[in-house]
């Protein structure tokens, strides 16, 4: 069957649990007190807070290999590729593409692997829908039907 409507899914929290997993992590190596919260993160980059010492596990193979999967996020893309033809758009350093690659392959094999598209470019992708946590991915969005997920950093 022909699916006629595309979708681009960004991966870090929106499959993958990214800023919440950092936070637990960076805790856990600080002993942060109080406790670091993922209401703390509420921008892209450095910002001269404690939540910088996040920005270092967003580059670190393990960080990405042991990212764990979203509640519900395999039976959401298993139930949305039935209907659609999804795209995975995701952004991160260059080292890291073929794990996350393999991650994904992995964790959704119901998606092609042709449809992982990898670069911080995702204006550029040609979606009717994109599903993302990033207010200036969305904002630039070319999309039909851009959805921003409400998060802190928005």
């Amino acid at each position: 069957m022909k699916k006629y409507f595309k979708i681009g899914l960004d991966v870090d929290d929106i499959l993958f649990s990214c800023n919440e997993y950092a936070v637990a992590l960076a805790n856990e190596e600080y002993g942060f007190e109080p406790p670091m919260t993922v209401e703390e993160v509420r921008s892209w980059g450095k910002t001269g807070r404690r939540t910088d010492v996040l920005l270092a596990y967003y580059r670190r193979e393990e960080f990405v290999r042991s990212q764990p999967l979203l509640p519900g996020a395999a039976e959401f893309v298993k139930e949305l590729s039935r209907r659609a033809e999804v795209f995975f758009i995701t952004a991160l350093p260059p080292h890291l593409m073929g794990i996350r690659a393999a991650r994904l392959m992995e964790a959704f094999p119901m998606v092609p692997g042709e449809n992982i598209i990898m670069g911080s470019r995702k204006e550029l992708m040609n979606v009717d829908m994109l599903l993302d946590d990033g207010g200036h991915n969305i904002s630039a969005s070319g999309s039909a039907y851009p959805v921003l997920m409400r998060r802190p950093w928005n």
